[in-house]
């Protein structure tokens, strides 16, 4: 009998111990389930934040703050994500991302193509009409205010203006678009009486263009030719003289030429294929 009390006290010992053991493990893993990470989306349209985006993750919704970074709590897992950011952006964007253990950071990149940028072009005096301005391969024409709009992301673009009796301005300038909501730009042209009739007395003529990169430039008084890159950058000045004179350019592009025969100079863009 004193054997069985024995016996029977082990086993409601062992059972209590298991039960312990039992209830451990799964405190255990209930903390491991419910550790979590913090994930921080960061949003930006080039460089700049984009506040008050969404971003839909795991039922979830979060909003970006001013510095376009927003965070959320995740356990370890593979989320599937999706992130808004409205009228000016509207696209969708969607991504995935994989908690493993650690805090992780996930960017996310727009272009968003609903700025308006208005560009004025002017000859120093009043707004020019009839303006040619390229940007983006795209030649557009000034109205009666002088101006464009085009609708375009943040960036910096180069423009490339030109108009009827007036020198293409060099370099080309360029224009900043910001995420405001419109960003405006003015040039002037130098249209004046003066270099009209310069440009007349001036005789050039450059050809063929576009080229394989060998221009013949034909001028009627000894001028300075310069040749400059898309960017500003001269790659190339020299004399050239009264006749045919020959130049070569090794690289494909877009150049501009500047002709100056002392007293003003005529600009004129060339490219080689």
């Amino acid at each position: 009998m004193k054997n069985f009390t024995l016996l029977l006290s082990l086993l409601m010992i062992m059972g209590f111990a298991s039960k312990i053991n039992a209830q451990t493990l799964d405190k255990n893993a209930r903390s491991v389930e419910a550790t979590q990470y913090t994930v921080t989306f960061t949003v930006l349209e080039g460089t700049t934040p984009l506040e008050s985006a969404k971003v839909f993750v795991d039922g979830q919704t979060i909003t970006t703050d001013a510095t376009g970074v927003g965070t959320i709590d995740l356990a370890d897992g593979a989320y599937p994500y999706a992130v808004q950011k409205g009228f000016y952006c509207d696209t969708l964007k969607g991504g995935s991302i994989s908690v493993n253990g650690a805090v992780l950071t996930e960017p996310v990149a727009f272009i968003c193509t609903n700025h308006e940028l208005i560009v004025t072009i002017d000859d120093g005096t009043a707004p020019r009409k009839g303006a040619n301005v390229q940007l983006g391969g795209v030649t557009y024409t000034t109205d009666g205010n002088g101006e464009i709009s085009v609708f375009l992301g943040v960036g910096a673009y180069s423009l490339f203006v030109s108009a009827t009796n007036c020198p293409m301005i060099l370099p080309p300038p360029s224009a900043t678009v910001t995420s405001d909501p419109i960003t405006r730009a003015t040039f002037s042209l130098n249209c004046t009486d003066t270099y009209i009739d310069k440009i007349n007395s001036t005789k050039v003529k450059i050809y063929p263009n576009p080229s394989n990169g060998t221009f013949s430039i034909e001028v009627n008084e000894m001028c300075k030719l310069e040749i400059l890159n898309v960017i500003g950058k001269t790659i190339l000045t020299q004399d050239i003289y009264e006749g045919t004179n020959s130049i070569n350019i090794n690289n494909a592009g877009i150049y501009f030429v500047k002709v100056n025969n002392g007293s003003k100079t005529i600009s004129y863009k060339i490219v080689v294929e």
